[in-house]
């Protein structure tokens, strides 16, 4: 959306749909021409949204360290980073948990100690 105009943003983004939202857009065409983009993202959310969100928490669930723990930090941080855009922030400490829980055996071992 770099240098559109808010107010055509919700066009811009809509010419850009493909699969399941390029064939769902025509069923609500009519409503969204009357939306503000808070309101359609908030549509569009409701409506493929879910999905995605279980999708970060069973990744949450089953994330394990495989290579460095540099990489591990970044996919943690980015699924964490995911569910917080769905409005859904967790205690720091169960993150924290969730962290430690999926460090390799060894690596773990010494983060317990500390």
């Amino acid at each position: 959306m770099y240098e559109v105009a808010p107010r055509r943003w919700i066009k811009v983004s809509t010419m850009h749909l493909t699969g399941a939202a390029a064939r769902w857009f025509p069923a609500v065409e009519q409503q969204v021409s009357r939306m503000s983009w808070p309101q359609f993202t908030t549509l569009v959310m409701e409506r493929f949204g879910k999905d995605q969100h279980e999708l970060l928490i069973r990744q949450l669930f089953h994330i394990r360290q495989t290579g460095s723990v540099q990489e591990y930090a970044d996919k943690f941080t980015s699924i964490v980073d995911g569910l917080i855009a769905y409005g859904k922030n967790t205690d720091p400490i169960y993150n924290t948990m969730r962290f430690v829980d999926g460090l390799r055996d060894d690596i773990r071992t010494v983060v317990h100690m500390q």
